[in-house]
């Protein structure tokens, strides 16, 4: 695995090596890192001994040793903006024919070791068993209050289309790994949801969209436009602080959007949408975005504090580890319910961005045109 302690944004390099090496005397004997590809951070690793584990257990694992060094971070006062797990692994979901593959999700990618002459060290590096591992801390992913400063420095400030000084908070981000993705899962259940291109949209990408999608609608533009580069921007900014391992990817963005469109999980205003252009006169004409929203029906589904409330009251009062496997259980069973009466519509029927077909009227005037129109005989002696 690879420890990626990250200052894209706040922190020093000596503060990464700082850290790095209390790790190396607190935690990881003989731990093997180096400066990252950036020149800002440090990349670290530890082999793991993980015998016949599969790949979900082993990724939970990994989850609960980032939040293990993320911990150690919060309780130092190394110079470091975020410290995560890279190279997890993939996901397969098999079919019950031989090599039929129903489902999969992407691990995270990691970057692999760069000076070779010091490969006796990377070889001697940490060892850890699955059982190291297990033996963690579980530690609450709920990060501090806002007024904590390191809080302040590791959160996400999003500027992105008319939205300045917003954020995307550590509790949000922590139902990426819970509500969001429960709902990913059940709306794309046995679902391979594949792109125009070689890509595949998986439930991460879904859960990422989900956040997004509800954090949009709760922050309209004025005009109720949501432009395709707001969406683009917010996710490559959430990609780039390494709070999520997917990328933005336009296809896979465009077949997200139709699916829950599909599901009619979409409130479409105005799908038409222009292209903003600069006309013979050199003046320029702002395009204009489609108007859509998630719809009232998706925003209940999307609403975490409110299942979270409405299941801490029916549980009452029962002991908390049964309470949490009983709101995991209602949630799951709510939102099963909602969306497997849900009626999916073919592809042509799917409400989706199309460009307004008066787009061209005023770009050229009658007179602009008129050279390129050949009379009859002008055409056919062409065409001859």
């Amino acid at each position: 695995m690879n420890i990626d302690i990250d200052c894209h944004k706040t922190g020093t390099l000596a503060g990464a090596i700082a850290f790095a090496n209390h790790l190396k005397d607190t935690l990881f004997p003989n731990l093997y890192f180096e400066v990252s590809t950036n020149g800002n951070g440090v990349h670290g690793y530890v082999i793991i001994e993980k015998a016949d584990l599969g790949s979900e257990i082993l990724n939970e694992l990994s989850r609960r040793l980032q939040q293990h060094l993320r911990q150690i971070l919060l309780n130092t006062n190394f110079d470091v903006q975020d410290v995560e797990i890279k190279g997890t692994c993939p996901v397969f979901v098999w079919g019950e024919k031989k090599g039929q593959l129903q489902n999969y999700t992407s691990g995270t990618l990691a970057k692999l070791p760069r000076e070779s002459h010091r490969f006796e060290e990377l070889r001697n590096t940490t060892r850890l068993s699955y059982m190291d591992l297990l033996k963690l801390p579980m530690v609450e992913r709920k990060k501090p209050s806002f007024s904590d400063n390191r809080a302040m420095n590791s959160e996400l400030k999003i500027v992105a289309g008319s939205i300045t000084g917003k954020v995307i908070g550590p509790e949000e981000l922590a139902e990426l790994d819970g509500h969001y993705r429960k709902v990913a899962e059940t709306l794309m259940e046995e679902h391979v949801l594949r792109t125009s291109g070689r890509t595949v949209a998986t439930v991460e990408d879904l859960a990422i969209f989900l956040m997004l999608i509800r954090y949009f609608t709760l922050n309209m533009n004025l005009d109720g436009s949501l432009p395709y580069a707001r969406f683009k921007g917010m996710w490559t900014s959430v990609f780039d602080s390494g709070d999520i391992g997917r990328s933005f990817e336009c296809k896979r963005f465009a077949t997200l959007r139709n699916y829950l469109s599909s599901l009619g999980l979409l409130e479409w205003q105005n799908e038409k949408y222009t292209l903003g252009i600069t006309d013979v006169d050199g003046k320029k004409h702002k395009g204009k975005a489609s108007r859509w929203k998630a719809s009232e029906l998706l925003m209940s589904l999307l609403n975490w504090q409110e299942h979270s409330k409405q299941q801490e009251q029916e549980c009452g009062v029962c002991d908390l580890e049964e309470r949490e496997v009983e709101r995991t259980s209602l949630a799951v069973t709510q939102v099963q319910e909602v969306i497997r009466s849900l009626t999916r519509q073919s592809f042509p029927d799917i409400q989706k961005p199309v460009m307004d077909d008066n787009l061209l009227s005023w770009m050229l005037s009658p007179d602009e045109i008129t050279p390129y129109i050949k009379t009859f005989d002008e055409s056919f002696s062409i065409a001859a």
